[in-house]
């Protein structure tokens, strides 16, 4: 039989802007799945094995810059809880009348309260539909999936399948070992210490990874994408981005159109890049990998020794290098210049 409650918190203590909430105890029997959608604030979940019970710890963020038919409406909002089966249907609910969403769209960091929660619960499999704010999850091994309009996504030892969806803002992502995707738009990305397949799409943000033992897809199309002190496999789409590999060990693949692709590697390497039209440049020293690469209308910068053969439609070189690591180098380009050092 399902549960509802609406909770209207009973305030324990009012200063300024900030109003605190007498914590919220949820019995965990028969939870198998959360919930959450809300609009403002910032969420930390930690997961904890020993607790056998799900507690909310809740403080209510009001602005002083707060239109005054905006803070008219607060008392519409409410922080509700529903098990529908094995869900737990978590919710902070606005105003019902299209009317007042209409006054308060456009300006919500203002006009719509903020609510800071920390929520302290063995895991579950989660599911997090939030508008502005921080998202912080930590010490979870069941399957999260986080949607965010403008905000930060941050996740810390996370052992499970996570897919993320994220406009615009920030994601911080360590320490964590499982499948992972990420689609954003506009995103500062870092991602460190993790191991698993790791799916990253940021359109128009810079994304960072480094010390990642496993396969990455990563995907952009203006920015900058870095990838630092790691190994695995590689797979990429990269449009006008600046795509950089340092200190890398295994497989890459990947295609360009305008950005440059610019690689340091050490250890074995299999390497296939496909260019459009911008520059390759890669750094095998030590390496010993036989190289194939050609341009059609660009420029190839090669070592002396390689064999250099000019085709009615491209010109190549092929060749092994002299280091002691046995790999594979191929690139193609169209209009790009391709350097090989």
């Amino acid at each position: 039989m399902g549960l509802f409650l609406n909770l209207i918190f009973v305030a324990l203590q009012a200063m300024g802007a900030v109003t605190n909430y007498k914590p919220v105890i949820v019995p965990l029997a028969g939870v198998q799945r959360v919930t959450l959608r809300g609009y403002n604030g910032d969420v930390k979940i930690v997961g904890s094995e020993k607790a056998d019970k799900i507690r909310f710890d809740v403080r209510l963020m009001t602005d002083d810059k707060t239109p005054s038919f905006a803070k008219g409406l607060f008392d519409q909002w409410i922080f509700s809880y529903k098990l529908v089966g094995d869900n737990l249907k978590v919710e902070i609910r606005g105003p019902q009348s299209k009317e007042d969403w209409s006054k308060l769209i456009g300006n919500e960091n203002e006009n719509i309260p903020r609510y800071v929660m920390t929520i302290t619960m063995p895991a579950r499999k989660l599911n997090f539909s939030w508008l502005l704010g921080k998202i912080f999850v930590q010490n979870w091994d069941q399957p999260i999936s986080i949607t965010l309009q403008s905000g930060e996504i941050i996740l810390n030892k996370v052992t499970a399948e996570a897919n993320l969806s994220l406009l615009k803002g920030k994601a911080i992502i360590s320490d964590c070992d499982g499948s992972l995707r990420l689609d954003a738009y506009d995103v500062d990305i870092k991602l460190s210490n993790s191991k698993g397949h790791l799916a990253i799409e940021n359109f128009y943000g810079d994304t960072l990874v480094s010390q990642i033992d496993g396969a990455l897809d990563l995907s952009s199309f203006k920015g900058t994408t870095r990838v630092l002190k790691s190994k695995g496999q590689i797979d990429f789409k990269n449009g006008r981005s600046t795509f950089k590999i340092s200190d890398f060990e295994g497989d890459v693949r990947g295609k360009t159109l305008q950005g440059a692709v610019i690689g340091k590697f050490s250890g074995q390497n299999n390497i296939r890049i496909h260019s459009e039209d911008g520059p390759v440049d890669i750094n095998a020293a030590n390496s010993g990998a036989y190289i194939n690469i050609g341009t059609k209308k660009g420029h190839l910068y090669i070592p002396h020794y390689l064999r250099q053969t000019i085709w009615p439609s491209i010109r190549t070189a092929t060749g092994s290098l002299r280091g002691s690591q046995k790999g594979y180098i191929y690139v193609r380009s169209n209009n790009g210049n391709v350097r090989i050092h």
